[in-house]
């Protein structure tokens, strides 16, 4: 950046060269120095500041903290893009009691908020719908602020590819989905420019679309969990496959577990088991046979990689936790310090 007098007398900083992305007669300006994430709980921006200086991140490289009320999410900029690259690489924080989810405000990662699932529904019938919108990196249930029960909501971490809609039906079952940069729609109808309320459209819940019923839908039928058209949702991979993630640990990060470069590979990890030929899509040819061979390899690789990385968080969090304990115990004896100094004062 420079800065340039005005002739009025005015300072000016010029702004980077890419802080625009420019496609032909439109503009969408580039958030590279910011990162988003949402929190189920009362938090100040002291409590933000405090987690990211125990993250080792300076704060002199933290230009803002500000909270989004249309979305319901916190955004913090840094001074630089690689103390934002520095903080994304490690997937998620602790914010007071809560281990917080970072994604990329530049939308390159998001932070995916699903209401109102049945508590019975696997975690990977879930995943299922979502990778039909992008890919899965994480996945996690949420507790909540004082139970530490669970409360319902479960949040993903994802690479968009197309819109969310705000509401869906999977398995036959309506969820609400929330995250930052969603466009609001009805959650009767899909359709936008109007809420719910008094919305008398019907909806399609083969192919989402607004307009029509499902019994009119000129679509074949689709699955009910992941929308693919080559299968029943009864034969749905999520389905004969539903598992819940699991943490290692409560410090610990399903995201370190699971990054892959598709949603077939989250699958893999939350499994923990090779991928046979009769989880792939039936193959038609030696081609689909020969890409189902290759998953099998990949998937007992990635078993390894998954165990590695398990037991380096497990190391990580039990170091967390002892450091936890001796910062609890020096607090403990400051306590009764002040106690036993405020009782020899008062005799």
């Amino acid at each position: 950046m420079h800065q340039l007098i005005s002739s009025s007398g005015v300072c000016l900083v010029t702004m980077p060269d890419n802080m625009w992305s420019i496609n032909g007669f439109s503009a969408r300006l580039r958030r590279g120095l910011s990162i988003t994430f949402s929190v189920d709980a009362e938090i100040t921006g002291l409590d933000i500041l405090e987690a990211f200086m125990k993250a080792n991140v300076d704060p002199d490289h933290i230009a803002s903290i500000q909270y989004g009320n249309l979305n319901r999410s916190w955004v913090v900029s840094f001074t630089d893009q690689q103390m934002k690259e520095f903080i994304l690489e490690a997937g998620h924080i602790k914010i007071k009691e809560f281990l917080v989810f970072l994604g990329d405000a530049d939308l390159k990662t998001v932070i995916v908020k699903i209401y109102e699932a049945p508590p019975e529904m696997p975690d990977t019938v879930v995943i299922g719908r979502l990778s039909h919108y992008g890919c899965v990196l994480s996945f996690r249930r949420d507790r909540g602020v004082a139970t530490r029960i669970l409360n319902g909501a479960r949040t993903a971490r994802m690479h968009l590819s197309k819109t969310i809609p705000s509401s869906v039906r999977i398995a036959g079952e309506a969820i609400g989905i929330t995250n930052a940069g969603q466009p609001k729609t009805c959650r009767k109808c899909g359709d936008k420019g109007h809420l719910a309320s008094g919305c008398k459209n019907p909806r399609c819940y083969n192919c989402e679309s607004p307009g029509h019923r499902a019994a009119d839908c000129d679509k074949q039928p689709l699955c009910g969990i992941c929308l693919d058209s080559k299968h029943p949702m009864a034969n749905c991979p999520f389905l004969l496959f539903s598992v819940n993630v699991s943490n290692v640990e409560e410090d610990a990060n399903y995201a370190d577990a699971v990054k892959a470069d598709s949603v077939a590979r989250v699958w893999k990890n939350i499994s923990k088991e090779p991928v046979s030929s009769e989880t792939c899509h039936p193959p038609a040819d030696k081609n689909a046979r020969s890409e189902c061979a290759s998953g099998q390899e990949k998937a007992g690789k990635t078993m390894v990689r998954t165990k590695a990385i398990k037991a380096k968080v497990k190391r990580k969090a039990a170091a967390v936790q002892a450091k936890a304990a001796q910062t609890k115990a020096v607090r403990i004896k400051a306590v009764k310090r002040r106690a036993v100094k405020k009782r020899e004062m008062s005799e």
